[in-house]
């Protein structure tokens, strides 16, 4: 595949308002959910109150963008702006949740296929690259997973290392079919929109020719008319 023939197809790299703003609340409510039933239900010690914190702040950039951002398509610059956001958000609240053994740390890595669906390949590229620096740091830097006081969690170093490799290689394989299958689909909303231009130009033609040989006939006689129509 041409990426750069690709990408010329359409200049169509936007995301749906209302769209993003609905994900991103289930994503806020699932991380609000998770973290507080860890916290009272299963009772496991961590910083609860700072990533509900974390999660709040989020609610808040979901809210500025639902209200304060008019337009219903974002431009592909916010909108990487944000994918951006919150896979550093669900960066910081993995490093104080365990890091690489958190088992939600696959999660980090939608946002990037979501760009390579949507956005601009070097938008893609940027978010693959922050999300990979991400995946690497918190295998090395991260808080203990919250787990009961009296169990400690530990892998083997080389299954821990493996991790982050196999979520990697997961990423750049959805990327690489989310930028093919977006494209194909931009290349088919580019062709619909061709054809409905087209046709709506015809139906114009068709109706000023309706319009001058009613202009005729009332101006002239029937036989110019008729011959107006056939010309």
């Amino acid at each position: 595949m041409n990426l750069g023939k690709l990408f010329k197809s359409s200049k169509d790299f936007q995301l749906n308002k209302s769209t993003f703003v609905n994900l991103r609340w289930i994503a806020l409510l699932g991380q609000f959910a998770t973290i507080n039933v860890v916290k009272f239900i299963f009772q496991f010690d961590f910083y609860f109150l700072l990533c509900n914190f974390i999660v709040g702040f989020g609610v808040l950039t979901n809210l500025l963008l639902h209200f304060k951002i008019k337009q219903n398509q974002l431009n592909n610059n916010l909108s990487t702006i944000y994918l951006a956001y919150d896979i550093i958000q669900l960066g910081i609240l993995i490093y104080l949740t365990g890091g690489i053994n958190n088992p939600f740390i696959f999660l980090l890595i939608i946002p990037s296929v979501f760009s390579s669906t949507y956005l601009k390949l070097i938008s893609t590229i940027n978010l693959v690259i922050i999300t990979i620096f991400i995946l690497i740091f918190l295998t090395f830097f991260h808080l203990n997973l919250p787990s009961p006081k009296h169990l400690h969690f530990h892998v083997p170093d080389y299954y821990l290392y493996a991790v982050p490799f196999s979520i990697i290689v997961g990423l750049i394989f959805l990327v690489y079919f989310g930028l093919k299958f977006g494209g194909e689909s931009r290349k088919r909303k580019e062709a619909l929109d061709n054809i409905q231009q087209v046709i709506a130009k015809e139906h114009e033609l068709l109706s000023l020719g309706g319009q001058a040989a009613a202009a005729a006939h009332s101006l002239g006689t029937p036989l110019s008319t008729i011959s107006l129509v056939v010309n």
